[in-house]
């Protein structure tokens, strides 16, 4: 019986060849850290593993980080005849001195799925998306988190207790991105409570300032439509200017002036009756016309 679960190997050092570096990856019928590896597996199921464009990281980080991909392998891998499954880096520009420098010291280690069962025996490696083989400082040493391995698959895999999987950390480090987006998620949402709440505010303030302002407004619109009324019926009465210009004062300060208006004729009225003939009035000879409001303001 079959069974996915973490296995420890080791892969060759980096050899130049061309403009790209060469390694062997695994060799058949060799026991490695984690199972036994034959060639008819490595034949079969390796370079269906590490297909072409299959990528390459600085090291084995289960977040596979692109500012730490260094290169990927165009034709995948293959699996040459009495030497092993065989694989060839072609390194990014901007990592090519990089490599050039430590690639002699340094090692690959294999990052793909596996199974293997109960007797050790590795029985397959599964194809997916994030299979490679990565630069390492030293290709399985465990501790030094660069170990070459066969990893879970993203499908709920069991492993050995204590055994911290790549799954494992990749679910890990996606709860922690979980966690810091609800977070964000959550403040952002305060803050958007705020706003809103400060903006209703804002608008009750506004609305209700339009609303003094249209009041305001119709007042003095019926304030001034009342006067030019007044005015108008002041104009109609004929009046002296000294009466009429007393009767437009007290219209501006709202002062009912009809009963007034009636008064200030009976006023003249009887002036100009009692004025007929050219009589005097006070001792001076006085016109119908030179009557003002003081005639019926003593």
């Amino acid at each position: 019986m079959s069974s996915r679960k973490l296995l420890h190997e080791s892969a060759s050092t980096l050899t130049k060849s061309g403009n790209r570096w060469k390694a062997v990856l695994a060799k058949g019928n060799q026991q490695g850290s984690s199972g036994f590896y034959s060639e008819d597996v490595l034949r079969e199921y390796g370079p269906k593993a590490l297909a072409p464009g299959a990528k390459a990281f600085i090291n084995h980080d289960a977040a596979r980080n692109p500012k730490d991909m260094i290169g990927v392998y165009p034709d995948g891998a293959y699996y040459e005849e009495g030497v092993g499954l065989v694989g060839e880096l072609e390194v990014f520009p901007h990592w090519k001195e990089f490599v050039e420098t430590v690639g002699p010291h340094a090692g690959l280690s294999i990052y793909m799925m596996g199974e293997s069962d109960d007797d050790g025996n590795v029985t397959s490696l599964i194809p997916d998306r994030q299979n490679g083989v990565d630069l390492v400082s030293y290709p399985g040493l465990e501790g030094s988190g660069l170990v070459e391995k066969l990893y879970e698959s993203a499908h709920a895999v069991s492993v050995e207790p204590g055994v911290n999987s790549a799954q494992e950390k990749r679910n890990k480090h996606m709860e922690e991105e979980i966690k810091a987006l609800r977070a964000q998620i959550e403040a952002l949402a305060s803050a958007l409570t705020s706003f809103i709440t400060e903006s209703k505010a804002a608008t009750d303030k506004i609305a209700e300032a339009e609303a003094k302002a249209k009041d305001v407004d119709e007042v003095v619109e019926e304030a001034l439509k009342s006067y030019e009324e007044k005015a108008e019926a002041i104009a109609k009465a004929g009046l002296t200017e000294t009466q009429a210009t007393a009767l437009r004062e007290a219209a501006r300060k709202g002062t009912d002036v009809a009963p007034l208006i009636e008064e200030a004729q009976k006023i003249l009225v009887e002036v100009r009756e009692s004025s007929a003939g050219s009589r005097t009035l006070y001792g001076e000879v006085a016109h119908s016309g030179d009557f003002g409001v003081e005639g019926w303001n003593h």
